[in-house]
């Protein structure tokens, strides 16, 4: 069968490559070449065995075959494109790469088919048959893309979207199948079973609908004349369609039985014995005229020849008669309604005399019949013929004027009528004589009864008549005429029809359905052939009607709290379906009041622009809430479309999240719309003027607006649309007493709700249908936060659990489920199995109870920016003063917003918050919990012996116009290198910050020693071999005499009894004085000159003293730590014992712990490392676990700004890179990895992170290596050495160049820089000389700082580099047109060339120790120059 080839092939002609592959897949497989076609084969090798040669003699025949078979399924000119393949696989790929979906294509494709396939909904003219072709056919081109869709999906996708009419068939498929193993098959067959269910009934019904309105027509033919004569029990009269001349119409019934007689068609009647014509069949005649069957034209009861007017003929309702016991019902009567007051002049109907139709409205028509034709008839029923019409008030859109009355006409006494109505065909509208039952009754409304005999009675009003139902609701009867005289009372069929009810008379019953074909009323046939039901609470069974009043409110609850001029407009615009007509009531909403109360609104300035949807997107940030809602969130975004309206709106957390949140949205809206955002209007917060902002509007080519400063009526349209959320949010919360913490929800339902509600910017539809062109629906709507019921599955629940568990509906799914609140699990849950019953309100336990005393959402406490800047200025006029200041509500500035801000009150309160950085790592205690702690309290007093021993203050009366200052304690506990305590320290602060400058203070500044200037001296002491103290200033900030007058409170705990108004003015300062600093500096600057001391001219924290007798005294100090070196001990011990004496000072003993870093003095040198500080930081950011790597920075790192990665947190971002920064004080091995993560801190990504945290492993393998300053070093040539490098282009965001630079003394690393250059250079040439001038302003400072130091360095010194060229652009002026764009500044290295003080030098790649500061470097390259740097483990410096 293989070898047969069949003629009937599928030719490909460009068109439909997918269904063509998956016919030739099935040929090609049947054919047993699919493999080669597919995989293709290969040629055997000179040396292959016979057999692999056989085998590629069968594999070339098959793809032969193949060829063949696909030069024959390919169209002429397509066969031109491959005709040049010489196999079948070459053949197959040339049609896969021309015609088949690429990747990019099918993702495209399978949008388009995703997005039709969710708006896929059947037709109500659609088969089941049509309607799941075309959703397997969607699903067969989704999965042609590439898109897995399950079975299960595609079944519940049918059911969801099936008409109505298949309702009862889904509940019973979704409740007895499962779902899972449920086959198309399946559920196709029981569908299609239940629409032929459906077609027969309808079939049925519309046969029984036919027949009867033929056998219910009784009409002489006037236009045949033959008559038969019966011999019937009448004598055969004339044939027609009551038989027999003869017959009465009362007599032709059935004897037997009972039962109406049969008409026929036929001339004679069949019936009749008469020997009239032969009864004909026209049960296949087709009338021109009705178009039905039956009948002739000339016979048809529409034909104007066949009304029989000119022989004065009408056609009457057939009626059987009764037995003896039938009452008679009288006569049709009118009745004509006025009003006692002036309701001008009524006008009368016109009719058109060939038509019979009304041509205009009127008051006082009505219909009259003589008593004649009222015996004539026989019962008491009257049908108007065709060529007359009754008015009814439905119909003429307001109250009619005429109402006809059939009442009873026999004299039997009808006892206990008091519930009984009888429905009737022959009266306009229903009418009472109980007075009691009438509420909301119009006595001005007053109506003429009128009988066929002309007699007449008074109608004395009109109201409603309410029900009790048998569910427990209340129902009323509209426009009930009160009829004083009357003993039954009437329901009017014609009024319920013109409402909306049908009726059906079958089996001797008639049956009254509502629009929603409800059964409303069903009453037998009595035996005076009327119909009576008794409209009590016990007999009614299923009245489905619903209070008006209570209906208009539910729904205004339903769209959380909206006004009843958009509620009415949504019916009668025809904006939504499912909501009736509603009128406002006089009656004020209380939640609206509360929630919904604003002022007078400002007039739009800027005017609409948009023409086609997203032209112009306004947004708007609001919050934050004072309770977070259930994700955690304070803030909601709102973008608002100005041209549909449309709202789109998300929580967030922080305002930093509107930047992702708003390129989420661009996304969303232009792939939906496949239009593009043109203007973007916001405020001028921080959080829409970003970098980040500004630059993704420059790339999408988005116009910014961002409105003047305090003028929100420019972004109005967001404004607004933030204070009606708000306001339908307060009501949806208030109205149902919810938690505060649900207001999340509360606010995205109220955008929901506004997209399907009315707007004066639409006339003609709703933002949503605006936006996608789809009428919305309100069926699903329920009250929010009403109680309702979620059905819990059988697989979650035992024998005898509840099968439902009561929640809070919280909102709408767009699956058509409903979002639920568990209020004991506190979470949502997405449920479609609910009842909700929107009349209850939740109660809350104890422990969930809301907070309904709290003011929560206030206008007034709001403190979102969007409400309080949506305000205008109020501004109040002291009289006393007359100066106007504003009691707008002011907030800080946005870049504050990561920081903890107090308002000047809670400042003076809590203390000196000016002064953070000594509260930083201080102990939490308040000076109450210290005094009663032995070991704290001694600290304090020790402070205040310190205060009193230095004279620092003196007791005083405050003088006038005088303020004190305000101190506090600060406590702290120091610590050893190895952990240990040293010492509770307590400080008395003044709360300098209430300082003002210019007058209690001038100067501030105090100039401290670099750290780079620290590692010189030690690196000098070191070499020399000097020994090294360090000693600490005791209170050093006391001992700076003060030139201001400054007065401080006395210190809390310690207040003098008898005095505690009294203070202490200060003649030196205190610790948190502005000017503290500075005074202190100029008092030891003063001593230390003093005793014979200079001050270095470039580095004013270093001190020097020489003499040749006494020798080098050399003082480095930080503001109260000094460190004391030299070549005589002697003279270090004497300048101990002065220090002393001037000041309150400790002996450190030899150096070991300062500025937090730790110093190991050993025979071989000075280790410096920072090991206790590197354990902290890991221990910090929960690394000390981590893995360890040897590298800092991977190689080949290249970082950029990822903007498509994750957003990471900022603040713990920052706190790393700050941690890394301060390490490299002793590190210089990571300066380029910290550098390099360092240029990310504002906006940093998931890459960055993961580039910080390789640092931190980096450091746990390394933690106890440290910087080794060494006492000799053989292989040295020169007293100071530099090196300096950079890597041209080396950022990839900016192109910017990475140079670097470091400097030994004696061989000991003491200056180093990574750092990126300012400017952008276009050669690595340029780059290099960058560099070096950098570089050589850094060497002249440290040159000058050796000669004060009388160190000796040889001239000139030394840069040594890789790069000729830079090297020549420095020494020859002749490469002035190289260098003729760099800046002026960058020459200063051909200055100091020039000069003879410095002299650049070349070196090979090898030895170009800076590498390491400008790029990432493999393992062993970087462990080399790491050991070149001094960096080594602490166990190596001995």
């Amino acid at each position: 069968m293989a070898g047969v080839i069949h003629s009937n092939l599928p030719v490909f002609d460009g068109k439909d490559f997918d269904d063509w592959c998956v016919k030739m897949e099935a040929i090609l497989g049947f054919q047993e070449v699919d493999d080669i076609v597919k995989k293709g084969f290969k040629e055997p090798l000179k040396n292959d065995t016979e057999d692999v040669k056989k085998e590629y003699k069968e594999n070339k025949r098959l793809d032969c075959k193949a060829r063949m078979l696909l030069h024959q399924c390919i169209s002429a000119t397509i066969f031109q494109k491959v005709s040049k393949a010489v196999t079948a696989k070459e053949v197959w790929d040339i049609l896969q790469n021309g015609y088949g979906n690429s990747g990019k294509v099918k993702k495209v494709r399978l949008q388009a088919l995703q997005r039709q396939y969710e708006l896929l909904g059947m037709g109500e003219e659609e088969t089941v048959t049509e309607y799941l072709g075309r959703i397997q056919n969607l699903v067969n081109d989704m999965r042609a893309c590439g898109k897995v869709v399950k079975d299960r999906k595609i079944i519940e996708k049918i059911l969801r979207t099936l008409t109505p009419q298949y309702d009862h068939i889904v509940i019973t498929i979704e409740e007895c199948k499962d779902l899972e193993t449920l086959k198309m098959e399946e559920l196709q067959n029981s569908l299609v079973a239940h629409e032929q269910r459906i077609l027969e009934r309808k079939n049925a019904e519309k046969a029984t609908s036919q027949a009867t309105s033929q056998a219910l027509q009784a009409r002489s033919n006037q236009n045949f004349k033959n008559r038969g004569r019966g011999r019937g029990r009448s004598r055969g009269g004339r044939g027609g369609r009551n038989g027999g001349r003869g017959t009465k119409p009362s007599e032709q019934t059935n004897e037997d039985n009972g039962s109406e007689r049969k008409t026929e068609n036929s001339r004679g009647g069949r019936q009749s014995r008469g020997r009239g014509r032969k009864g004909y069949d026209k049960r296949n005649i087709q009338c021109f005229t009705c178009s039905k069957y039956g009948h002739y034209s000339s016979e048809c009861w529409y034909n104007e020849d066949a009304k029989g007017t000119k022989n004065g003929e009408s056609a009457n309702l057939a009626q059987e008669t009764g037995d003896s016991e039938s009452d008679h019902v009288v006569l049709m009567s009118t009745v004509e309604r006025s009003r006692k007051e002036n309701r001008g002049k009524s006008t009368q109907m016109k009719y058109n005399e060939e038509t019979g139709s009304p041509t205009d409205r009127c008051y006082g028509t009505y219909v009259s019949i003589s008593e004649k034709d009222v015996h004539a008839l026989g019962v008491g029923r009257y049908v108007s013929s065709p060529g007359e019409h009754v008015s009814s008030p439905c119909e003429m859109g307001h109250a009619a004027p005429t109402h006809a009355l059939l009442s009873n006409n026999t004299d039997r006494v009808v006892t206990d009528e008091s519930c009984s109505w009888y429905l009737d065909t022959g009266c306009s509208n229903h009418m009472t004589g109980r007075r009691e039952w009438l509420v909301d009754l119009d006595s001005s409304i007053r109506s003429c009864v009128k009988f066929a005999d002309n007699s007449t009675i008074m109608a004395e009003g009109i109201g409603k008549v309410l029900i009790n139902c048998k569910n427990d609701k209340i129902a009323y009867m509209e426009d009930v005429l009160y009829v004083p005289t009357m003993k039954s009372n009437l329901l009017s069929l014609g009024q319920l029809l013109e409402k909306g009810y049908t009726m059906s008379m079958l089996q001797r019953h008639i049956e009254v359905f509502d629009s929603k074909q409800r059964l409303v009323i069903k009453a037998p046939l009595a035996k005076n052939r009327t119909f009576k039901v008794n409209l009590d609470a016990a007999a009614i069974q299923c009245l489905s009607a619903m209070n008006k009043e209570e209906e208009r409110w539910t729904w205004h609850y339903r769209f959380g709290h909206l006004n009843f001029k958009s509620l009415r407009d949504l019916n009668s615009r025809g904006l939504v379906l499912g909501v009736p007509l509603i009128d406002a009531p006089t009656k004020i909403c209380e939640g609206c009041a509360i929630g919904k109360q604003s002022r007078s609104k400002f007039k739009s300035f800027a005017p609409k622009r948009a023409k086609q949807p997203l032209e112009v997107v306004h947004s708007d940030v609001c919050g934050p809430f004072d309770v977070p809602s259930l994700g955690g969130n304070k803030y909601f975004l709102i973008f608002v479309d100005e041209w549909t309206r449309k709202i789109w709106l998300y929580l967030l957390k922080e305002k930093k999240e509107v930047y992702s949140l708003f390129v989420k949205f661009c996304a969303m809206v232009e792939r939906q719309s496949t239009l593009q955002i043109k203007t973007f209007r916001t405020d001028g917060g921080g959080e829409f003027n970003s970098g980040e902002m500004k630059r993704l509007c420059d790339n999408k080519g988005i116009v910014h607006e961002v409105i003047a400063p305090y003028t929100p009526q420019h972004n109005g349209l967001a404004e607004r649309r933030n204070r009606m959320l708000l306001d339908m949010t307060r009501c949806m919360i208030k109205g149902k007493r919810l938690q505060h913490c649900l207001w999340g929800e509360a606010v995205s339902t109220a955008a929901y709700l506004l997209n399907r509600s009315p707007t004066k910017a639409l006339s003609s539809c709703t933002p949503e249908e605006a936006w996608s062109g789809v009428k919305p629906t309100a069926h699903h709507l329920r009250i929010f936060g009403s109680v309702c019921y979620k059905h819990v599955p059988d697989d979650r629940r035992r024998k005898l659990d509840d099968k439902s568990e009561t929640l809070i509906l919280v909102g709408f799914h767009p699956t058509g489920a409903y979002r639920l609140y568990d209020a004991a699990k506190k979470q949502i849950v997405i449920s479609r199995d609910v009842k909700v019953d929107e009349a209850t309100t939740f109660e809350w336990k104890d422990d969930e109870a809301p907070d309904v005393v709290s003011s929560w959402l206030d206008e007034e406490q709001i403190t979102a920016e969007s409400e309080i800047r949506s305000t205008e200025e109020q501004v109040t006029v002291d009289s006393g003063i007359g100066n106007r200041r504003s009691e707008r509500t002011r907030f800080p500035s946005t870049r504050l917003q990561d920081h903890e801000v107090f308002t000047d009150n809670e400042i003076t309160d809590s203390g000196d918050l000016l002064h953070c950085v000594f509260l930083a790592d201080a102990e939490v205690l308040t000076w109450e919990q210290a005094i009663d702690i032995k070991e704290w309290k001694e600290a304090m007093l020790e402070e205040l012996r310190a205060i009193e021993k230095n004279r620092t203050w003196e007791m005083m009366d405050l003088p006038h116009n005088k303020q004190a200052i305000e101190v506090k304690w600060v406590f702290k506990t120091k610590y050893k290198p190895n952990g240990d305590v040293a010492k509770l320290k307590a400080r008395l602060v003044a709360k300098g910050f209430l300082q003002k400058p210019g007058i209690d203070f001038t100067e501030v500044y105090a100039p401290v020693a670099r750290i780079e200037t620290v590692r010189l001296v030690i690196a000098v002491a070191s070499f020399k071999n000097w020994k090294i103290c360090q000693m600490d200033v005791k209170s050093a900030f006391l001992n700076g005499p003060l030139e201001e007058e400054v007065y401080v409170r006395q210190p809390p705990g310690f207040e003098r009894k008898g005095e505690e108004q009294k203070v202490f003015k200060l003649n030196k300062a205190l610790y948190g004085l502005r000017q503290a600093p500075r005074a202190w500096n100029k008092h030891i600057d003063s001593l230390l000159v003093r005793l014979g001391f200079q001050k270095c001219t470039v580095e004013f924290g270093i001190y020097t003293k020489s003499s040749r007798q006494q020798g080098m005294l050399l003082i480095c100090f930080y503001v109260d730590d000094l460190l004391i070196t030299g070549d005589s001990m002697d003279e270090i011990e004497r300048l101990k014992r002065r220090m002393k004496e001037e000041y309150e000072m400790t002996d450190l003993g030899s150096l070991s712990y300062f500025l937090g870093l730790e110093w190991l003095q050993t025979t071989n040198g000075v280790y410096l490392h920072q090991k206790r500080y590197i354990n902290e930081v890991l221990k910090r950011f929960k690394m000390e676990k981590c893995n360890s790597t040897t590298i800092p920075v991977m190689t080949n790192l290249r970082l950029t700004d990822h903007l498509e990665e994750k957003k990471v947190d900022a603040t713990l971002y920052k706190q790393i890179v700050g941690s890394l920064r301060y390490i490299c004080n002793s590190r210089p091995d990571i300066s380029y990895g910290v550098g390099l993560i360092s240029r990310f801190m504002s906006d940093p990504r998931q890459s960055h992170l993961a580039a910080a945290k390789h640092v931190l492993r980096y450091l746990k393998g390394t933690a106890d290596f440290g910087l080794f300053f060494p006492k000799k070093c053989d292989n040295v040539k020169r007293a100071l050495e530099a090196w300096y490098d950079a890597d041209w282009c080396g950022d990839k965001v900016d192109r910017k160049s990475t140079f670097g630079y470091l400097f030994k003394y004696m061989g000991a690393t003491i200056s180093w820089c990574s750092k990126k250059q300012n400017v952008v250079a276009l050669s690595s040439c340029k780059a290099e000389y960058i560099a070096a001038a950098e570089t050589a302003c850094q060497c002249v400072w440290l040159e000058t700082i050796f000669e004060e130091l009388k160190i000796k360095c040889e001239r000139p010194v030394q840069l040594q580099i890789d790069n000729k060229s830079a090297i020549s652009l420095a020494k020859n002026p002749v490469f002035h047109g190289k260098s003729k764009h760099i800046e002026t500044k960058f020459h200063f290295l051909r200055e100091q060339v020039n000069k003879g003080r410095l002299e650049l030098a070349h070196c090979s790649s090898e030895d170009q120790t800076t590498d390491v500061f400008t790029k990432a470097l493999k393992q062993s390259r970087f462990e080399k120059l790491r050991t070149s740097l001094n960096i080594i483990p602490m166990r190596n410096s001995d």
